[in-house]
């Protein structure tokens, strides 16, 4: 194997994958310098421009050579925009990675680039791969998502699996065949905005800006007496476990590839969890009993327009 000669180029005329080099240096150096990218990878922190070369001229072509990754530089508008490789597990199957510059986020330019991948993973000019394994760390949405929409089975947590930085961190995972279909297996959930006719309220789904707020409301003593359960004293980490757990069980999906209804869905005041088909969970979070009250009866035609 010759690098970079024998590295084939990619392209479906938006975005081109190629062999690295020494032009892919400073977007390397920006990528990985980005917040954002040192949050969900394993770029070393912090991340110097002898780290990009190391990664350009020694890291990618080496992977070639081994043949323990098959990585590409993506092109976008002649400037590089991101990196996406296969990591060669043998007996035909390999791990996806991949990790983008900022200004390509959100422009679908990274979904266009895997499906480049994948073709030439799975193709007969490529390794000719059967399985390909998704990992992200755990509450990494924008990689779920990404992975949901090519067809993946993102259906699995391990906890304590993906190594960074010294750390065990809970992992996403899931997997793709080489005779799957390469689009979404199921519906993302998408909760509904329920409006009150009668009261300011707003029932929706949660967010993660609502973890202070949640914590806030759960510290009261009132609260904690009425709802029993939940852990005290209750800290931001604690609204932060529950928001995540939540947004999860959203993506529950069962053996017919349908999604488990559930919907939580936060107001000013409270919040309502609905398990579909028949039980409502009413948990008000007032800050005074007339407030209570008013969420109550009201969030229970919210209930009822969730059944219908």
């Amino acid at each position: 194997m010759r690098f970079p000669h024998d590295v084939p180029t990619l392209t479906d005329g938006v975005v081109t994958l190629r062999a690295h080099g020494e032009d892919d240096v400073r977007g390397v150096l920006e990528q990985s310098t980005d917040p954002v990218s040192q949050a969900w990878t394993t770029v070393p922190v912090p991340y110097s421009l002898d780290d990009a070369k190391r990664f350009v001229r020694e890291v990618m072509p080496g992977g070639w050579l081994t043949d323990q990754e098959w990585g590409f530089a993506v092109v976008h508008d002649g400037r590089y925009a991101a990196t996406v490789s296969l990591r060669n597990e043998g007996a035909r199957r390999a791990e996806i990675a991949y990790g983008s510059h900022p200004r390509i986020r959100g422009t679908g330019r990274m979904e266009r680039a895997l499906r480049l991948l994948l073709d030439w993973g799975f193709g007969d000019n490529g390794p000719g791969l059967d399985t390909v394994v998704w990992w992200a760390n755990r509450g990494n949405w924008p990689s779920r998502r990404l992975a949901w929409r090519l067809g993946f089975a993102t259906d699995v947590t391990l906890r304590s699996w993906l190594p960074q930085r010294g750390a065990l961190l809970d992992a996403w995972g899931g997997t793709l065949l080489c005779t799957d279909e390469r689009r979404p297996r199921h519906a993302w959930p998408d909760a509904p905005t329920i409006e009150s006719p009668r009261l300011r309220l707003r029932l929706r789904r949660p967010r993660d800006d609502d973890a202070v707020r949640m914590a806030e409301a759960c510290a009261d003593a009132r609260t904690a007496h009425w709802l029993g359960d939940i852990p005290q004293p209750y800290q931001r980490r604690h609204a932060d476990v529950f928001l995540l757990a939540s947004a999860e069980r959203e993506h529950l999906v069962d053996d017919t590839a349908q999604k488990l209804e559930r919907v939580a869905l936060m107001s000013r005041f409270g919040f309502l969890v609905a398990h579909a088909p028949t039980r409502i969970e009413r948990r008000g979070l007032g800050n005074s009993d007339r407030q209570r009250r008013r969420v109550e009866t009201d969030q229970g035609v919210g209930g009822q327009a969730l059944r219908r």
